[in-house]
């Protein structure tokens, strides 16, 4: 697993900044009123991100650096989920089924000479035809007792009627759209929604006369579709959020462009060799380290790839402020769909309660409303 990281920002200025400004820009950033954002200089630290790779966590750090924010990247170890000792996954006990009975002939006596033998059109050994010793009555008796027990043995066959389709497809897009309101509200997936959700799907099913392996089946398959709606709405919330915040502070980020000129202005005036570009990265906090000597291949890597290109567009002219603006934007917006964004987001977990969504609800809408 790649190294985790927390963007913390300590309250601390770049030179050439003004405290109040700093605090109207970051306020706006990230859309918090200015009395909070007067805590966050208090001088304590506050952790700004939480738990981000490396790349999204210099992201940040560069954004808040251009409004003249000093942060301070802490790389995290990675600790082991325990969510997953909390849940057991037990059987599904199933009731077994009467097996039916035998059509093998049924052993009687002669109603003549009482000799004992498989009941055929007449007797094996004084040749009286049944047909004419038994009274019909009886006869019409024992047929009957026949058919009743052939009936009382027929398997229930599945049930699924359009009233408990409609009910178990209402519960499934109502559900998606609260899975939704509770993770944009609170800022967090929780994965017990997902059980849920394939819970209330199948219960309404139930309760709304399903039953059978049909029924479960038709189930199992609204709670995935629901599952995966919910994410869809979710990730979809979220980027319109961020494409909306990115508009609104366009013009508040003019002063972070020009900052940008600057840097790379320097970068062209002061590095000359190796050592110099080293101290450059350091100075300018592309390296999560304060030595020139301690600057790691990968960051002089990361810095030639995707800083460098843009010192050179901003020097020669051909990045102007429009320019330098979508590139900001995707920095943080990736051009793909929505969908993308779900499924790369999929991990164990995702699967674990997708999993419990999907079997609950096929056990609750196969097994009917008699055993709720």
């Amino acid at each position: 697993m790649d190294d985790q990281y927390n963007v913390v920002l300590k309250g601390d200025l770049l030179d050439g900044f003004d405290l109040e400004s700093v605090m109207v820009s970051f306020s706006k950033m990230f859309k918090i009123d200015l009395n909070t954002t007067k805590k966050l200089f208090s001088g304590d630290p506050h952790t700004i991100k939480k738990g981000v790779d490396h790349k999204t966590a210099y992201q940040f750090k560069t954004a808040m650096e251009r409004i003249g924010v000093v942060a301070e990247l802490r790389r995290i170890a990675p600790r082991a989920d325990n969510a997953l000792a909390s849940l057991s996954l037990e059987p599904i006990e199933v009731e077994a089924k009467q097996p039916l009975r035998s059509e093998s002939p049924v052993n009687f006596s002669c109603p003549k000479c009482l000799t004992k033998q498989n009941k055929g059109v007449q007797c094996v050994k004084c040749g009286v035809v049944f047909e004419k010793v038994i009274p019909r009555v009886a006869r019409g008796k024992v047929n009957n007792t026949d058919e009743g027990m052939s009936k009382e043995l027929q398997v229930d066959e599945d049930r699924f009627s359009r009233k408990a389709f409609l009910g178990a497809a209402g519960a499934a897009i109502l559900g998606a759209f609260i899975w939704k309101i509770i993770a944009v509200t609170f800022d967090y997936e929780l994965g017990l929604v997902a059980w849920g959700i394939g819970g209330a799907v199948g219960f309404s099913a139930a309760m709304l006369g399903a039953k059978g392996q049909q029924a479960g089946v038709i189930c199992g398959l609204l709670a995935l579709f629901a599952i995966f709606g919910g994410k869809y709405l979710i990730y979809d919330s979220y980027i319109a959020v961020l494409n909306e915040t990115m508009s609104s502070i366009s013009e508040e980020l003019r002063p972070a462009f020009e900052a940008e000129q600057e840097i790379a202005a320097n970068y062209y005036r002061s590095v000359e060799d190796k050592e110099s570009k080293n101290q450059f990265i350091v100075d300018f906090g592309y390296s999560d380290y304060d030595a020139a000597s301690s600057v790691t291949l990968e960051e002089v890597a990361f810095f030639d790839e995707e800083v460098l290109p843009k010192f050179e567009s901003i020097e020669n002219g051909s990045l102007d402020f429009e320019g330098w603006l979508n590139a900001f934007s995707k920095e943080r917006i990736e051009d793909k769909s929505t969908l993308s964004y779900v499924f790369e987001s999929l991990g164990l977990i995702d699967f674990l309660f997708l999993f419990l969504g999907v079997a609950t609800a096929f056990r609750l809408g196969s097994s009917g409303r008699s055993s709720l």
